[in-house]
């Protein structure tokens, strides 16, 4: 049996792939930190609505040549977008806080960590239903 064919499993791994992503591209601020002029990346925040939209979205036909085509949706686990406001810049342009990235990886493994356990919850409750609750 697959478990990537049920939607719970499907969102959970959707929420592990975005983190790990959002990992790298925290550990890229990071190494970036004495880089002149760069500002950091983030991830497009990661809602389980959105996820569990992309599922039943149809995708349009275009008619009519006046017709516009909607903007194309990203296929990955995110989005990178730069951040728009940084609140602190040193004097060479880069806008990497340190501390920020490192709250963002901490938040990010802490997801991970809950996300796991959700997995694994999830799984036991398949298995005790299989083997009939003994």
């Amino acid at each position: 049996m697959d478990l990537n064919t049920l939607g719970v499993f499907k969102l959970l791994n959707k929420k592990m792939d975005w983190l790990n992503q959002r990992q790298e591209v925290v550990a890229e601020n990071i190494a970036n930190v004495d880089t002149p002029k760069y500002k950091p990346s983030d991830l497009k925040t990661f809602t389980f609505k959105s996820a569990l939209g992309e599922g039943h979205r149809l995708a349009p036909v275009l008619t009519n040549p006046g017709h516009q085509m909607p903007p194309s949706f990203s296929k990955e686990a995110g989005e990178v977008q730069k951040d728009k406001t940084p609140y602190e810049t040193k004097p060479d342009g880069n806008a990497v806080v340190v501390e920020d990235q490192m709250l963002k990886m901490s938040q990010s493994s802490q997801d991970y960590t809950m996300v796991t356990n959700l997995y694994k919850k999830n799984v036991s409750l398949l298995k005790l239903v299989i083997h009939g609750g003994s």
